[in-house]
């Protein structure tokens, strides 16, 4: 990525008619004037790289490994880009070209995409650093212990969706489905709300450069050693 940008950098000032992502970046200036950093443009560079399309690739490739692998939906799937056009027929060799109206039609495939990321997020995992001491649920941890969220496990945690382990493009047509729901079979006080209220429910997972201790102990200062410990969180916020 950086001998990238370096030959970005040889090419010299961008010409009008250059509307790559690498032009624009290097006609973006600061407040004082000044083009942004070499660190900077390398950090946005890679950004746009690893970001808006290694992301995409994997959820395609999973996406399309996943219809494979189910008939059924394949056959859905075919019906659907069909009927509006989009599949390559005997009679139709030639599809026409898909349109920005068109995704808001394709229903079933969206809720195949959806199905297929629940299934095989393209980030599993997120990190951010706590700015300052929080308490989540009985527990207090220090400025700078760094938390996990398990976006895998909560996708496929069997108190949050039925059968997680199937794949059923079907239930993103049920109301609310992309709101945290309850199990059905699940205990009667793990119930949740949703639509702005969702009480926020996972598997987090701390790796914390100090003890994490319940909120009634007093706060420990951090240790020479860093700690990981896992948490199973739910109904806490």
């Amino acid at each position: 990525m950086r001998g990238l940008l370096q030959e970005v950098h040889d090419r010299g000032p961008p010409s009008p008619e250059d509307e790559s992502i690498a032009a624009h970046l290097m006609r973006v200036h600061d407040k004082a004037g000044k083009p942004l950093p070499h660190a900077r443009q390398w950090s946005e560079l890679s950004i746009f790289f690893y970001a808006g399309m290694e992301t995409t690739a994997h959820s395609m490739a999973w996406c399309i490994y996943d219809i494979s692998q189910h008939p059924d939906v394949e056959r859905k799937v075919v019906q659907e880009l069909d009927q509006l056009g989009l599949l390559a027929t005997p009679e139709r060799p030639t599809p026409r070209n898909i349109e920005y109206a068109d995704l808001s039609r394709l229903t079933y495939l969206n809720c195949v995409i959806k199905e297929s990321m629940r299934k095989r997020p393209v980030l599993p995992m997120l990190f951010r650093r706590a700015v300052k001491d929080v308490r989540i649920g009985p527990y207090l941890f220090p400025q700078g212990t760094i938390i996990e969220i398990h976006v895998l496990a909560m996708n496929t945690h069997p108190l949050y969706w039925d059968r997680p382990d199937d794949f059923l493009p079907k239930r993103w047509l049920e109301p609310d489905a992309m709101f945290a729901q309850p199990n059905p079979g699940t205990p009667s006080n793990a119930t949740h709300n949703h639509k702005g209220t969702v009480k926020t429910a996972g598997i987090i997972n701390i790796t914390a450069n100090a003890s994490s201790a319940p909120i009634s102990a007093p706060l420990k200062q951090a240790s020479n050693t860093a700690s990981r410990v896992t948490y199973c969180l739910f109904d806490i916020m």
